[in-house]
């Protein structure tokens, strides 16, 4: 796989845009002007996790596969982005066909305007998922963004599938089940599948997919990387300067950003944590 879903990245949103312009004050002023469409940066999000049975019997349609490809949606108001998902199972409901458009909230504008929903996972190419979805106008949203998302990791023996990382720490209710208190513990792959197909089915049976939990570190990291997205372009005044602009989200200890100083043209915010960023390198 192609990511490093293990390593936890903290919930901030990051919107910038490239203005061309010599000063940061009409970034500074877009990004409020955004903040009215997208929630602003937050450093936690207090939720209630929804138990399986309950996520199950919501979800119109379940499927697993993998991510093919990821386009702009041709949609007008809040920046969203297309993914070509390849159906190889469908545990609930039905799909037209092998190939699906699953639509999310977040991703970049063609005037460079860069969206991220707080707590929203970007779907990537590669990525190999679990979904509980809704149709929605000849495309797909998942149910309860990214609570209804479950990311396929390769681990010793066999694979797990788990939500993203940064939502392990949830608010369970006072006197909540066991079943909603473990609901972020990874499940065995093939076994949570089988038991949602069952439960679709109308055979309802006890849990018995739940794995071991795997601790807070990856279970490997084979060679360093560095995380961007597509480049964007700033015209500042007097000359013209190349910026590459990546939105991360980071939060371990191990992982600096990386901010050459000619990468910084005078239109882009000052690098920091949560802000839009040239790229990530280990120490």
């Amino acid at each position: 796989m192609s990511r490093h879903r293990l390593i936890a990245m903290s919930l901030r949103s990051a919107l910038t845009r490239c203005a061309g312009l010599p000063s940061v004050a009409p970034v500074l002023a877009a990004l409020l002007i955004a903040a009215v469409l997208i929630p602003a940066p937050a450093e936690a999000i207090v939720y209630v996790t929804p138990t399986d049975e309950s996520l199950v019997d919501r979800s119109p349609v379940i499927v697993f596969g993998e991510v093919l490809a990821a386009e702009p949606a041709p949609v007008d108001g809040l920046l969203s982005t297309d993914f070509l998902f390849q159906v190889e199972d469908v545990l609930k409901g039905f799909v037209p066909g092998s190939i699906i458009v699953v639509r999310q909230p977040g991703g970049r504008g063609p005037d460079g305007l860069v969206g991220a929903i707080v707590g929203l996972p970007a779907l990537a190419e590669g990525d190999r998922v679990l979904l509980f979805l809704d149709p929605a106008n000849a495309v797909y949203r998942t149910v309860e963004l990214s609570l209804g998302m479950f990311f396929e990791v390769p681990v010793q023996g066999g694979t797990v599938l788990l939500r993203e990382a940064s939502l392990v720490e949830d608010m369970s209710l006072p006197g909540s089940s066991a079943a909603q208190r473990q609901s972020n513990q990874p499940r065995e792959a093939e076994p949570f599948r089988r038991w949602i197909a069952d439960r679709a089915g109308g055979l309802e049976r006890s849990a018995d997919y739940f794995a071991p939990e795997l601790g807070e570190n990856p279970a490997a990291i084979a060679e360093a990387f560095r995380l961007t997205v597509s480049p964007g372009q700033c015209d500042s005044a007097g000359g013209s300067s190349t910026a590459t602009a990546a939105s991360v989200w980071w939060s371990r200890p191990e992982v600096s950003p990386v901010c050459p100083a000619a990468a910084w043209p005078r239109c882009l915010p000052p690098c920091g944590p949560g802000t839009t960023i040239r790229g990530v390198a280990p120490d």
